[in-house]
């Protein structure tokens, strides 16, 4: 009877320290960047805009593979 009831104690332990552990999360994140492309708008949009070529430019991108174009 010993073994089971401290199996349950350290169940109930580990339940209420992830409980714990998860209000300490943050609900919400957010991210900003902010930074000065040395570039003309026109030129900054058009890289952006070209996904299907982001691979060319991202030596850790294996591949793109555009689903379906928006335009």
């Amino acid at each position: 009877m010993k073994i089971i009831g401290l199996v349950l104690a350290v169940l109930i332990f580990a339940v209420v320290l992830v409980y714990v552990a998860g209000t300490w999360l943050a609900v919400k994140r957010a991210v900003s960047v902010t930074g000065v492309v040395p570039a003309p708008q026109d030129m900054v949009f058009a890289r952006i805009a070209d996904v299907a070529n982001g691979a060319a430019r991202r030596p850790t991108v294996k591949s793109v593979t555009v689903l379906a174009r928006a335009c």
